[in-house]
């Protein structure tokens, strides 16, 4: 089995396993429905000169496949009636989104 394959795999049994149906809102307001792996409480390390802040801020992470498109500013996703607000992107190289969002 490719490396490839095996990723694919992996993401695919972390979605069916842990995730839970949202909606995608793109800035145009076309939206449609995903499944991703929502953490309320994603800790990040910000680091400036001379100092660093740990900020917590909840993420969702949802295979790069099940977006008609990359998350652009204006995006929005509704987790569980709650509406987010699609800060920033970050890719893992091997197909998979984590989306850190701002409750609105």
């Amino acid at each position: 089995m490719s490396w490839e394959n095996l990723i694919t795999l992996t993401h695919t049994s972390l979605v069916n396993t842990f995730s839970e149906v949202c909606t995608y809102v793109q800035e145009d307001l076309y939206s449609y429905q995903v499944s991703g792996i929502f953490g309320e409480r994603f800790f990040e390390n910000q680091s400036s000169i001379g100092s660093s802040t740990i900020t917590a801020t909840p993420t969702i992470g949802i295979k790069m496949s099940d977006l008609f498109r990359m998350p652009v500013d204006g995006d929005k996703i509704v987790i569980r009636s709650k509406t987010y607000l699609i800060y920033e992107t970050k890719e893992d190289g091997e197909g998979f989104l984590e989306l850190m969002l701002h409750l609105e």
